[in-house]
């Protein structure tokens, strides 16, 4: 399962370091989700009992569309073999942060 918190006015958009994605950042949040709404997709994906392996959660691309969408995974991320790497590589990062 994939979920996406859409673009959402975060802290993290003021941290970059040059100008042009600074302003890149403003500009996205004119038309951002609040923070909240962002975390809609990721805690809902994680804690819903009904969400299927395969799926992507994640917000409408208006921003006053405050219902989740759950589609089926395309392309690669499809792939269990690839999902398995993915999944093998993040586990591998964090515990490299944990170290």
């Amino acid at each position: 399962m994939i979920a996406h918190p859409g673009v959402a006015a975060t802290g993290m958009n003021g941290q970059t370091e040059t100008l042009r994605a600074r302003l890149g950042g403003a500009v996205a949040r004119l038309f951002a989700r609040t923070p909240d709404d962002g975390a809609r997709s990721i805690l809902w994906a994680a804690t819903a009992p009904d969400v299927e392996e395969g799926s992507f959660v994640g917000p409408g691309l208006s921003r006053s569309d405050r219902r989740l969408h759950v589609v089926p995974v395309r392309g690669a991320a499809a792939d269990p073999a690839f999902r398995s790497r993915v999944r093998t590589s993040v586990e591998q990062a964090v515990d490299r942060t944990r170290a």
